[in-house]
């Protein structure tokens, strides 16, 4: 290579640095930020279900306990009875009264807390796909200026354009709104969470396979790219999901929050150490000018 395909490779190494370091929200969120609101969500939920079983069941009790009182006690001893009996059952609803007040403070400030972490969400892949592409296209472009094999460029060209559009364009907003108002559309939002980074995932190591391929014939010798280790995020059966989250009344849905999560951490920890391995493999590559 001459000295000026090295000054291009320099060139394009910094514009991939850049887009490389403008991460957004394509990066990774912990337990606290997205996953708790819905966990505490859930735990809430439990809660107040038992209460309501709790207090059925004891005005049943204390129905029963009167009738039979009725039978067997004089009507003094029932009189003096039924008055201690209302005022330990005022005391006792006053307490849950309060309780159940607390309990749905907390899950109203923990359901506002969950429209947050759905935007965030959200707003992650669309920063991811909008981030990623730029850093393909930086390389289509630098593989373009190399001079690589047209029928090569044409099929990174066509990998480029589907692990974009494996990824959709959604407004994180938008969502969060429609979430806060009709709540159910959550599993629809996870649905295309783990659906999107799995179509994407299988796109991406196929391009990833291209260019470490063209990389090798400019000659830099260099490890397979991190991204391909392992096996690519599997789609997770949403209907299964849906029917497990209906029949625990929600409460199934705080693991499945939490799979979406730790499925786009692991992405995002894999892309974190792939670009570093794109930027030192071009390294390698611009210094093989020199000979």
């Amino acid at each position: 290579m001459s000295g000026s395909q090295r000054d291009t490779v320099r060139l394009y190494i910094s514009r991939l640095r850049e887009y490389i370091e403008e991460r957004g929200n394509d990066t990774r969120f912990s337990f606290v930020l997205v996953e708790l609101p819905f966990v505490v969500g859930a735990a809430l939920s439990a809660v107040m279900l038992g209460l309501l079983l709790f207090a059925l069941v004891l005005g049943a009790v204390t129905s029963i306990g009167t009738g039979t009182e009725f039978v067997y006690m004089h009507s003094s001893r029932l009189q003096a009875a039924s008055e201690v009996r209302i005022e330990a059952t005022a005391g006792f609803a006053a307490l849950l009264g309060l309780l159940v007040f607390w309990l749905v403070a907390a899950a109203v400030g923990f359901a506002l807390w969950s429209v947050y972490a759905v935007y965030k969400l959200v707003a992650r892949e669309v920063d991811h796909r909008r981030r990623v592409d730029r850093i393909y296209q930086t390389v289509y472009e630098l593989f373009t200026e190399l001079g690589v094999d047209r029928a090569r460029l044409a099929a990174l060209r066509d990998r480029v354009d589907d692990a974009r559009d494996a990824l959709s364009e959604h407004s994180p907003g938008l969502w969060a709104i429609v979430y806060l108002v009709f709540s159910i559309v959550i599993l629809y939002i996870l649905h295309f969470l783990s659906r999107d980074l799995s179509r994407h995932e299988r796109v991406e190591r196929r391009l990833y396979e291209q260019i470490y391929e063209v990389l090798r014939e400019k000659g830099v010798a260099a490890a397979r790219p991190p991204i391909l280790e392992g096996e690519a995020t599997p789609e997770r059966p949403t209907i299964l999901y849906i029917v497990a989250t209906l029949l625990t009344l929600g409460v199934f849905l705080a693991y499945w929050v939490h799979v979406v999560n730790r499925d786009w951490n692991r992405h995002v920890a894999a892309h974190e150490r792939t670009e570093k391995w794109l930027l030192e493999t071009l390294e390698a590559l611009a210094e093989t000018t020199r000979s």
